[in-house]
């Protein structure tokens, strides 16, 4: 409940889920700081979580476009469950017959279009890989 008259309720759930989804990004890069190596210095930052209910995982998806990009782009920045060190995710992938990983990123003309197409990648590699 927002004690702003300013922020209704939804208003304040937003920026809410959007603290948490920045905080998590950030814990995602000091585990990992290759994360980083691929999003361009100065670019905005669009996160988006997918739950895959089967595997028990959150996967966080983030969309980033600097100002030389003609595009939006998306990448797998972290997820929660799977396995993990420590009490960190230290991996999350979809295991290939041959053992090699596969690599999620997307493209899209507005941060929204980025995701909805990285998002449709992951939950079509969990479906062929851990059918129901």
């Amino acid at each position: 409940m927002s004690t702003r008259p300013d922020i209704d309720d939804t208003q304040a759930e937003l920026i809410d889920q959007r603290i948490g989804q920045t905080f998590a990004f950030l814990r995602d890069v000091l585990a990992n700081p290759a994360v980083v190596e691929k999003i361009p210095s100065g670019a905005t930052l669009r996160h988006r979580d997918v739950a895959l209910d089967r595997e028990q995982v959150v996967v966080r998806l983030t969309a980033y476009q600097a100002p030389p990009m003609p595009a939006w782009a998306a990448t797998i920045t972290g997820a929660t469950g799977g396995r993990r060190r420590w009490g960190h995710v230290t991996t999350w992938h979809i295991p290939r017959p041959n053992g090699q990983r596969m690599r999620f990123e997307a493209v899209g003309e507005t941060a929204d279009a980025a995701l909805d197409a990285l998002e449709t990648q992951v939950r079509r590699a969990a479906e062929v890989a851990l059918p129901g």
